[in-house]
């Protein structure tokens, strides 16, 4: 049994923890918060200028293509943003 399943049980025992369970169950925290941070940041929402800037292209082309429902803003009030992870999705497709 390691670390995080003793952890998830929580039945109050007493460990004994050498440094080698230590070290994975560090490791395991680290890469559990490196992958949710990863998931945050693709589900930011950036202007149209940011955009844009990451494309390579004009803001009018994001407006056209918009419209083609090829990479569709986000409307907040009166404001346009776009999801970072569409934005990654279209600046793949692009390369």
């Amino acid at each position: 049994m390691n670390i995080a399943e003793i952890l998830k049980n929580e039945n109050g025992a007493l460990l004994v923890v050498d440094a080698k369970d230590l070290k994975e169950f560090a490791n395991t925290i680290a890469a559990e918060t490196a992958e949710r941070l990863e998931r945050e940041q693709a589900d930011m929402q950036i202007t149209p200028t940011q955009a844009a800037t990451m494309l390579g292209v004009d803001r009018s082309t994001l407006w056209r293509w918009g419209r083609e429902n090829y990479l569709v803003p986000v409307k907040v009030g009166a404001k346009c943003f776009y999801w970072l992870s569409d934005v990654k999705r279209i600046k793949g497709v692009r390369k």
